[in-house]
């Protein structure tokens, strides 16, 4: 069997080419069939793949970091050790009904709606 190499190690973060205008500091999920192509992720989406570093138009190169604790954007009330999930426009907000599986976060304090917070991200 052949040697395989990582393509990128444990905390560094991914390249990635947008797939539409991405502000930086919004969760990002997998867009289409092109590699490590990311777009603004949607509420639930199971397939993020972390917070984008910084604004990118799309066909840009865009940064996306997938562990540390990060300022984002609430929508709904957060409280302190809650886990969190993708919302729209990028934003995050509590685990809700049939969300368990698309945990991205835990929020480290409370957060109200369409304020920053501190989240560790838990992909």
């Amino acid at each position: 069997m052949a040697d395989i190499t990582p393509q990128f190690q444990p905390g560094q973060g991914l390249t990635c080419t947008a797939a539409g205008a991405i502000v930086g500091g919004q969760v990002v999920m997998t867009s289409g069939t092109a590699v490590r192509t990311v777009v603004t992720a949607t509420a639930a989406a199971a397939n993020v793949v972390g917070v984008a570093s910084r604004d990118a138009a799309n066909g840009q190169e865009v940064g996306v970091q997938n562990s540390g604790v990060y300022m984002l954007t609430a929508t709904g009330a957060i409280a302190s050790g809650a886990d969190v999930v993708a919302a729209a426009t990028g934003t995050v907000a509590t685990v809700g009904a049939n969300t368990f599986g698309t945990v991205v976060g835990k929020a480290l304090q409370d957060i109200a709606n369409a304020q920053q917070g501190e989240i560790l991200l838990t992909l």
